[in-house]
């Protein structure tokens, strides 16, 4: 279930706008680490993602999205069950 602190989340000074998405993405290192998690919202810049545990998400990863691409991603802050992510150039990867 989705806390709904993480929905209600204050606005903060963005470079672009964010748009807010309910749908399944996944992360991964390229490795052995490997999670499915819910995509709140997604920007330009990057995304918020929700996920039970979000202290186990190594700080580089590529987030797969619902259109299938993959992009390789900094995660920079992280919450009890949400983290959020910078990417860093689109990259289609396979895992």
């Amino acid at each position: 279930m989705i806390n709904q602190a993480i929905l209600s989340r204050p606005s903060d000074d963005r470079i672009s706008q964010r748009d807010r998405i309910v749908k399944m993405a996944q992360v991964s290192d390229g490795n052995n680490f490997s999670i499915d998690c819910v995509l709140l919202d997604i920007s330009l810049g990057g995304a918020q993602l929700v996920y039970r545990d979000p202290a186990i998400v190594p700080d580089l990863v590529y987030v797969r999205l619902p259109d299938g691409n993959a992009v390789s991603s900094r995660v920079r802050w992280r919450t009890a069950n949400a983290f959020g992510v910078e990417f860093l150039k689109q990259t289609l990867r396979d895992w």
